[in-house]
């Protein structure tokens, strides 16, 4: 009974360390893999979908003038996406896609190819470049004549709170803005909710429905339309920052709601550089 129970016991723990020993190489091959910049579920991805997007990457650098393939291309790539040549090269040559949180990185890194994250990650064919159709993409918020300079996602005013975290899971059902704007790649775009800002007796005016661009890495002002954060709210809410020497208030354009004075209560999120609407 007893060498019975002893045979048991230690084929139950060579067992267990097995199992150990593989759980710990998958971790180290996810771990690998994030560090090379690409996705951790990668095996979830079709291969038609990732030789897609090294053509269009290529694509774009070639539209650049980057060194080409064998003469430093995946040098360049890696050097500017602070991933390793190796994770570079799976890009490039078709073998892995870039996690989705690299849209803001790869829409600034290349913007003078006017790409959207849209089409380079998603091949959405609404969003081809200019440059390869041979025509201007124009959105409704953008007239002939105007230059677009780029992209930003769409996100709800609960996720423009924490706007950062939120830019970093972006999905391939982020609706994407195209905008005159310049601004830089953590720009995102908000639809205006409720009639707090809608001036009744006038301009300026920005009534429920209109979209803006919001720019976080902007220094707000006196006068400057700004989105904030009050007392911990879940949702993000727009205003007008007015400045008196030490105080700040925000105010709004509709004069219904009252005017707020802020300190450490309040986070400004971002500076509005644009407003539209979207018939």
């Amino acid at each position: 009974m007893g060498w019975k129970y002893r045979t048991a016991s230690y084929f139950c723990q060579a067992l267990i360390l097995t199992f150990q020993k593989h759980t710990m190489r998958m971790d180290n091959s996810l771990k690998a893999t994030c560090e090379d910049g690409i996705c951790a579920n990668e095996t979830m991805i079709k291969k038609d979908e990732k030789v897609e997007f090294s053509a269009r990457l290529n694509l774009v650098l070639d539209y650049l003038g980057v060194a080409p393939k064998q003469k430093g291309r995946q040098q360049v790539v890696a050097d500017t996406f602070g991933v390793s040549q190796k994770g570079a090269r799976k890009w490039l040559e078709g073998e892995a896609i870039p996690d989705t949180k690299r849209i803001p990185q790869f829409i600034d890194a290349y913007k003078e190819a006017r790409i959207t994250g849209e089409w380079l990650f998603h091949g959405n064919p609404l969003y081809v470049p200019d440059w390869i159709t041979g025509k201007g993409n124009i959105s409704s918020n953008i007239r002939p004549g105007q230059d677009l300079k780029r992209t930003v996602p769409l996100l709800t005013w609960e996720e423009a709170i924490n706007w950062l975290e939120s830019m970093r899971t972006l999905t391939k059902e982020t609706q994407w803005i195209q905008t005159t704007s310049d601004v830089g790649g953590n720009a995102f775009a908000l639809i205006i909710q409720g009639n707090s800002m809608a001036n009744p007796y006038g301009t300026p005016s920005l009534p429920e429905g209109y979209s803006v661009i919001v720019e976080p890495d902007t220094e707000p002002k006196n006068n400057s339309i700004i989105v904030a954060q009050v007392d911990e709210s879940s949702e993000a809410i727009l205003r007008k920052l007015v400045i008196e020497g030490s105080k700040r208030f925000l105010t709004t354009l509709n004069p219904a709601y009252p005017v707020i004075e802020i300190g450490h209560n309040c986070k400004i999120i971002g500076v509005v550089k644009k407003v539209f609407f979207d018939l």
